[in-house]
């Protein structure tokens, strides 16, 4: 999956696997060197003159990786927004702990902001115990632990979503995220305006 198909990541494997395995490449990119190794590309009808941090292009692979599943979209209520904290710390079970990891990485190229990220399996093992004086975002599935974790936490805040499924997790923490930008008039993105670490970044990925 790459938007792009561009970074070099992406293209080893797929070229390592190239013949032994069927590989499918979900991207935006028709013409990109990741195009060339798949043997069932899927494009994802995504667009954009400028650059931007994805949100609404990592909808559509979710999309589209959904559908490849064989698993509906899930459409429980998404309109809540959660008042997110300058670091949150995101917990997510099973596949919503991809969404707890997505939600740090727009953090950070959004605002520069340092946030963590855990599987809920995991989270009170250890992690739990850099959460004082920190929000903590459950990404809900609907199931007991996570009611009985809501129960416990009382020495910081918590909020969670409404949610039973990582795309609907997905455009809750989006609206969140919209939210923030909104209430602390920000009008900028990050990782667009520091152009040195970009740099770096950009020569390592690509």
């Amino acid at each position: 999956v790459s938007v792009s198909g561009k970074p070099k990541s992406n293209i080893q494997l797929a070229s390592k696997f190239k013949g032994k395995t069927k590989i499918f490449v979900i991207t935006a990119n028709e013409e990109s060197e990741l195009s060339r190794f798949a043997d069932y590309l899927i494009l994802i009808p995504y667009k954009s003159k400028i650059q931007l941090p994805g949100t609404l292009s990592f909808l559509m692979s979710l999309s589209a990786i959904y559908s490849l599943a064989g698993e509906k979209i899930d459409s429980e209520e998404d309109n809540n927004v959660i008042s997110l904290s300058n670091n949150p710390f995101f917990v997510g079970h099973g596949e919503n702990f991809g969404i707890a990891y997505y939600a740090t990485l727009k953090f950070s190229e959004i605002f520069g902001y340092s946030a963590n990220s855990e599987k809920l399996e995991q989270f009170c093992h250890s992690p739990i115990f850099m959460t004082s004086n920190r929000q903590i975002i459950l990404l809900r599935r609907g199931i007991e632990r996570e009611e009985e974790l809501i129960s416990k936490i009382d020495y910081t805040s918590i909020a969670s979503t409404k949610c039973n499924g990582a795309f609907c997790n997905a455009k809750v923490l989006i609206k969140s995220i919209l939210e923030k930008m909104r209430k602390e008039n920000w009008d900028r993105i990050y990782f667009i305006d520091n152009k040195k670490i970009l740099n770096i970044s950009s020569q390592m990925i690509y």
